[in-house]
């Protein structure tokens, strides 16, 4: 029936499985939890396979860091049920009717994503309130306005996929760091004409970042961005990408990047503020991924 499969990275995941296996159970369906170890410090290996007591539990900790495509692909060929739940490790559960609600909609030819949520009061840590406010404002959408744009609403961390239909497309591991594999995941069910049927179950992302490590994140991300452009991968509708193709066009790249240069350290400072303004960091993106386009083309003219 049902494979939960959870890759963890430094972080402790006790709660969040006891949480979702408790569920299973209550479901009395054939069911298993696989939790891989992405090469976490030893302290959360010895925190998070303190579960195996727990019945239908799996826990195999990676000796190195394989990659967040990677690892996932893995669990994947590893599952022994039709069904996949993939999960991010951190987060939490908060509706009591969680694993009923994805069993209620499995079927052979649809990928499910329940979506994601965070906690509504403000981090008492002000340094996670960049990474905060940008889930709130950004990634936070009810079904129905997800079901509007189905591919370009996916997202990886709380999706259940057919294991045949899973094998036949998996995660792209030439992308080894953060960000993307889900826009290309979700593209590639697109091309095959894969319904994404998009329901209110969400999990809730509690493993906030602070402000500088969500930044060192996003600029992972563009350089994976940059990586599939530049490599001529079809990865759809892109809202950065789209940005710098109509600049591009316009011939205006250069402006942006001496405009990026001129306020970059104004706009960091406002960034890690307790008041960050997003407008300037969609700005900071879209300088970022200029940069790292801008130098390759720098590259291929002095080769």
């Amino acid at each position: 029936m049902l494979s939960v499969l959870i890759p963890i990275y430094n972080f402790d995941c006790r709660a969040f499985i006891q949480s979702i296996h408790k569920q299973a159970l209550e479901c009395n369906i054939p069911f298993e939890i696989r939790c891989y170890d992405d090469g976490s410090n030893k302290t959360f290996k010895d925190i998070n396979s303190s579960l195996l007591w727990m019945s239908n539990l799996v826990y195999i900790g990676m000796p190195n860091n394989i990659g967040r495509s990677a690892i996932r692909n893995k669990l994947g060929a590893d599952a022994l049920y039709n069904y996949l739940l993939f999960m991010d490790c951190d987060s939490s559960i908060e509706q009591a009717d969680f694993i009923s609600s994805y069993i209620q909609k499995l079927n052979e030819n649809t990928v499910v994503y329940g979506g994601r949520s965070y906690e509504k009061n403000v981090p008492t840590n002000k340094t996670q309130f960049l990474r905060w406010l940008y889930g709130i404002k950004r990634e936070v959408k009810n079904a129905a306005k997800r079901a509007t744009a189905p591919y370009k609403s996916f997202m990886t961390n709380n999706f259940v996929i057919p294991k045949a239909l899973f094998q036949s497309i998996q995660f792209n591991t030439e992308l080894t760091g953060y960000g993307h594999e889900d826009t290309l995941f979700g593209y590639q069910l697109e091309e095959r004409k894969i319904p994404v049927l998009h329901i209110e179950n969400p999990l809730c992302h509690i493993g906030l970042e602070s402000s500088e490590e969500f930044i060192a994140k996003t600029a992972e991300g563009i350089k994976n961005l940059a990586f599939v452009y530049n490599k001529k991968w079809p990865i759809g509708d892109v809202k950065l990408l789209n940005t710098y193709k109509k600049i591009n066009e316009w011939k205006l790249v250069l402006l942006v990047l001496f405009f990026g240069k001129v306020f970059e350290k104004s706009i960091t400072n406002n960034l890690v503020s307790p008041s960050p303004n997003l407008s300037q960091f969609d700005f900071y993106k879209l300088v970022l991924l200029c940069r790292e386009l801008e130098k390759k083309q720098s590259i291929l003219l002095h080769n």
